[in-house]
C-alpha cells in the first residue's frame, strides 16, 4: 500500500483534520501553492526607515517613479568621513537617496543618505562617518518618499486634470487633508508627510456691501439692479462656495459700484491666495465672473459692462462645500468623483474636483458607515450592519443600495480591499464578505466555520490586495487567503506587521515590520516552508516501511512521520532515492509533515519500494 501527497492544496479550517478532502493541509505556513507545488516565499528585505516615534499603523509611498526600485549588494565599506562603498555596477547617480543595511556598522546601517558617485563601483554616504569597515551588506535605492502615521489613514491620489503636482488626499488624521509637490518633502526631516493643507474651500462669511459711485447717468426706467457674491480660491486655483448674495443694488449704466467688507480669509490651514468676485448680469439669473483679487483685499471698484462679465460662477448650485471635519475612508473612482464617509452619510465629490463636496450629494445610510472600498466606478459602503452599493455616472444622481437581507456588518475598516475580478472585500464575524455587482456573498464559508474565524480576531485586521489575493494580518498572525487559484486557499505565515502598502508601479507589497519598510519577498533568501497533510486511517494497523520525495533540488527538506500521532521518524532528504522508516510498530492514522526550501512536487510512504514505485 502506498500514501501519496501532492499536489498540495492549502488549509480549510473548518474540516476536520480527518475528513480533509484530497491534497488539503491541516498545516500550511510559507508555501506557494499556485502550481499544485511546495516552494517557498522568499524572505522581506528591509528598504526604508520610517521617522515617527510609535508604532506605524499607515504606510503610502508618494512621488516614485517607474523602474527607480534599484538595489544591490555591497562588497566592502571603507571607514572615512564620508563612508565609502565599494556595489559593482551599482548604476546610480549623484544627488540620489539609498537606504543601507546589513554592514553591520551602527552609524550606516537601517539609515538613509544621499550618494556621491566616485565611479561605476563606488560611491560615498553624504553625512556618514565611521571608522568601522565591513565587507558585506545591500543598498536600497530610495524612490519617492514613504509617508507614514500612527493611526489609521486613508490615502489616495486625486483625480485632477492635468495634474502634475501628484495631489494626495488623506483622512483619518485630524480634518481631511491635502498634500503635493513640493510641500510633502519639504519642511525639514523625514515625518513624511511634512505639510498639507485642509481639503476644502470654505464660504467667506461675509457679504458684500455694494455703493453706487461715480459716472452713470440716466432716470429710473433706466436703472438696473444687481446683486453681488465672491468666492475664495486656493494657491492650486481650487474655488470655493460663494459668499452670501449681497443686497439688491440699483444703478445706472456706466456707473461706478464701489464693493467693501468681503471677508479677508477663513480661519485655518487652506492655502487661499484670492478672491473671484461675481454679478449678476442685467435680464440674467446666474452670476458672472468680474474679476480676481487677493485674499487680503476687502474693497473692489468694478467698471466693467455686462458685456465684459465672463464664465458664470461654477461652485454655486450646489454648493460646493468642503467635506466634513471628520469625514473618513476617502478614495476616487476612475470617473473622477471622489467619495469618503462620515457617521451614516456617504459623502460624494464633484467629479475631477477633489476639494467640492456638495451638501446636496450626500447618501444616508440606516447604520454607522465603518469604512468604504470600490471597484470600477462602484461604491461598496460597509457599515456596522448590512453592505450597500453606490452606483452611478453622475454624482449628482448615485444611488445607494442596501442589502438588507445580508446582515454580514464590517468588523474591521483597515481589513476592507479591492480584489481584481472579486470586488470589494471586507471582514465580517463570519468571515471575509465579497460585494460585487451580483450582491454580497460570504466569500470563506467553505473555509470557516464563524468560531474559528472570530478566533483569528478579524476585528484586528489590516488587508492588502497583492497579485490577486488577499493578504491579513491580526493579532494572532499573518496570513493569505486566495479566492481564485484552486486548492490555494488559506495560507498561514511566520511574518507578522503593523501596516502596509501595495505599491501598484512596481507590484510590490510594503510591509511595516519591527518599525522598518520592508519588501516582501525582496531577499535572495528563502523563507523556511512547513506542510502538514491529513490525518489518514488506513484500512488495518500496518508499517510503512519506505518514503520517498520527488523535488527539484533537495538542500534544505525534512520529512516527518507521525503514525497514531506520535512522531515515529525525520528525515533529512537529499535525494530523489528511497529512504527506511521504522520498523517495530503498527498504526492506522498517518501524516506526513514536509519543511524546507525545496521545489516539492510529491512525498510518498509506502509499505515497500515496490509499492513506492507502483503506478
Amino acid at each position: 500500500m502506498r500514501l501519496s501527497f501532492g499536489p498540495f492544496k492549502g488549509e480549510i479550517p473548518r474540516a476536520d483534520v480527518t475528513l480533509l478532502p484530497q491534497g488539503y493541509a491541516a498545516t500550511a505556513q510559507n508555501t506557494k501553492l499556485w502550481s499544485g507545488a511546495l516552494r517557498p516565499f522568499r524572505d522581506i528585505r528591509r528598504a526604508a526607515t520610517l521617522a515617527k516615534t510609535g508604532t506605524k499603523r499607515t504606510l503610502y509611498r508618494w512621488g516614485a517613479t517607474k523602474g527607480g526600485d534599484a538595489a544591490g549588494d555591497i562588497s566592502a565599506v571603507a571607514g572615512g568621513t564620508p563612508v565609502t562603498v565599494t556595489s559593482a555596477g551599482h548604476g546610480l547617480t549623484t544627488g540620489q537617496r539609498v537606504f543601507v543595511a546589513g554592514t553591520g556598522i551602527e552609524d550606516i546601517d537601517n539609515q538613509v543618505f544621499a550618494v556621491t558617485v566616485v565611479n561605476a563601483n563606488s560611491f560615498t554616504l553624504t553625512g556618514s562617518d565611521t571608522a568601522d569597515t565591513a565587507t558585506a551588506g545591500y543598498w536600497v535605492r530610495q524612490n519617492g518618499y514613504f509617508f507614514h502615521w500612527l493611526e489609521d489613514v486613508d490615502v489616495s491620489r486625486g483625480t485632477v486634470a492635468g495634474d502634475s503636482l501628484e495631489r494626495t488626499y488623506y483622512t483619518g488624521d485630524g480634518a481631511p487633508k491635502m498634500t503635493y509637490s513640493p510641500i510633502a518633502i519639504t519642511g525639514g526631516g523625514a515625518s513624511y508627510p511634512l505639510n498639507s493643507y485642509l481639503l476644502g474651500i470654505p464660504a467667506p462669511e461675509l457679504a458684500i456691501t455694494v455703493t453706487p459711485g461715480s459716472g452713470g447717468g440716466c432716470d429710473a426706467a433706466n436703472q438696473i439692479t444687481t446683486a453681488y457674491v465672491y468666492t475664495y480660491v486656493s494657491g492650486n486655483g481650487e474655488e470655493g462656495p460663494p459668499s452670501p448674495p449681497s443686497a439688491l443694488v440699483t444703478y445706472c449704466p456706466g456707473q461706478t459700484l464701489d464693493l467693501s467688507t468681503m471677508s479677508t480669509g477663513p480661519a485655518g490651514n487652506y492655502n487661499i491666495t484670492h478672491k473671484r468676485i461675481y454679478r449678476v448680469p442685467f435680464g440674467q439669473a446666474n452670476y458672472q465672473f468680474v474679476d480676481e483679487v487677493a485674499v487680503a483685499s476687502s474693497t473692489y471698484s468694478d467698471t466693467k459692462g455686462d458685456d465684459e462679465l465672463a464664465e458664470p460662477i461654477p461652485s454655486m448650485d450646489p454648493p460646493w462645500s468642503a467635506p466634513p471635519s471628520g469625514m473618513h475612508s476617502i478614495g476616487f473612482l476612475s470617473n473622477g468623483i471622489g467619495y469618503g464617509a462620515s457617521k451614516n452619510e456617504l459623502c460624494i465629490s464633484v467629479a475631477y474636483m477633489p476639494h467640492a463636496w456638495p451638501d446636496d450629494y450626500r447618501l444616508t445610510t440606516k447604520y454607522p458607515i465603518v469604512g468604504l472600498g470600490s471597484y470600477d466606478t462602484n461604491i461598496v459602503v460597509c457599515t456596522e450592519g448590512v453592505p450597500g452599493l453606490a452606483t452611478g455616472s453622475d454624482p449628482a444622481t448615485m444611488t445607494l443600495v442596501e442589502f438588507d437581507d445580508f446582515l454580514q456588518s464590517c468588523v474591521s475598516k483597515r481589513g476592507i480591499v479591492g480584489l481584481d475580478g472579486i470586488g470589494v472585500v471586507y471582514p465580517s464575524p463570519d468571515g471575509l464578505v465579497a460585494v460585487s455587482a451580483g450582491g454580497p456573498a460570504l466569500l470563506t464559508e467553505a473555509y470557516f466555520t464563524p468560531d474559528e474565524w472570530r478566533a483569528l480576531k478579524p476585528e484586528t485586521m489590516h488587508a492588502y490586495s497583492h497579485d490577486g489575493r488577499y493578504f491579513f494580518f491580526t493579532d494572532t498572525g499573518g496570513y493569505i487567503f486566495d479566492p481564485k487559484s484552486e486548492g490555494a486557499g488559506f495560507i498561514r505565515l511566520s511574518q507578522n506587521c503593523t501596516g502596509g502598502f501595495k505599491d501598484l508601479l512596481t507590484d510590490t507589497l510594503y510591509l511595516i515590520v519591527s518599525g522598518f519598510v520592508v519588501a516582501w519577498e525582496a531577499a535572495s533568501t528563502l523563507l523556511t516552508y512547513t506542510w502538514k497533510s491529513p490525518l489518514w486511517r488506513t484500512a488495518r494497523p500496518m508499517n510503512f516501511g519506505f518514503g520517498q520525495v520527488f523535488a527539484e533540488s533537495y538542500n534544505n527538506l525534512t520529512v516527518k512521520v507521525y503514525g497514531d500521532g506520535t512522531l515515529r521518524h525525520t528525515q533529512t532528504v537529499t535525494s530523489v532515492r528511497p529512504f527506511r522508516l521504522p520498523a517495530g510498530f503498527y498504526s492506522e492514522l498517518w501524516q506526513v509533515e514536509v519543511s524546507g526550501k525545496d521545489y516539492v512536487r510529491e512525498v510518498r510512504i509506502a509499505e515497500s519500494t515496490d509499492d513506492l514505485r507502483a503506478a
